[in-house]
């Protein structure tokens, strides 16, 4: 007989502290999946996934007992000793077991992959969430940089309008200035002359 330790208790807790720190590592406060709710509803559908697990390992073990039996009863048999229909009724017991155990290690193995798909699910449509939300915080910051690169060059530009109307006012002042005083110097040039013909004739009379 082989000697044999049933460690299911110990594997199903390892499993439920792996998934644990998985879920606590994927969870953020920024999805919107609640990571709360999440953990417990994956421990349920691993319990289910263990005790079925434990079924298939009970099962393993009494084939190999059967077995350890068949092995036994074919060494005992012999030409005095005819123990066939035994060796028959066993075998055929041995291969129902393992047309059993077959059947729900198949059912495991579609659980597993349910499981796996929609774990992988979730943690896909939180990298979506989260690929969406830097998106928008991306466009936000988009948007206000050009507006003030939109913003910044129209204020030089007025202040520039501003420093030429005043220099064209000051150009358009001296320009009077001058105009005046070019006015000015004309009209005494040509008041000079008749001065001096109203004195000559004043000297004649």
């Amino acid at each position: 007989m082989l000697n044999t330790r049933d460690r299911t208790d110990e594997f199903e807790k390892t499993v439920i502290q792996i998934i644990s720190r998985r879920d606590a590592f994927y969870c953020s406060p920024n999805t919107s999946i609640n990571c709360r709710q999440q953990p417990q509803s994956v421990i349920k559908q691993h319990v289910v996934f263990m005790q079925s697990v434990k079924k298939v390992g009970e099962d393993l073990s009494q084939i190999l007992l059967k077995l350890e039996q068949l092995a036994i009863i074919t060494k005992q048999s012999s030409l005095f000793n005819d123990k066939t229909m035994e060796i028959d009724d066993l075998t055929q017991s041995i291969n129902q077991d393992i047309t059993n155990s077959n059947l729900h290690i198949g059912l495991l193995q579609q659980s597993k992959i349910t499981t796996m798909s929609n774990g992988f699910k979730a943690i896909r449509d939180a990298q979506i969430q989260n690929m969406k939300k830097q998106k928008t915080r991306r466009d936000n910051f988009s948007r206000s940089t050009v507006a003030l690169s939109l913003t910044a060059p129209s204020s030089v530009t007025n202040n520039k309008t501003n420093q030429s109307s005043i220099l064209f006012r000051d150009d358009n002042h001296a320009t009077h200035e001058d105009a005046t005083i070019i006015s000015m110097g004309s009209e005494q040039r040509f008041h000079s002359p008749l001065k001096q013909q109203f004195q000559k004739i004043d000297e004649t009379v």
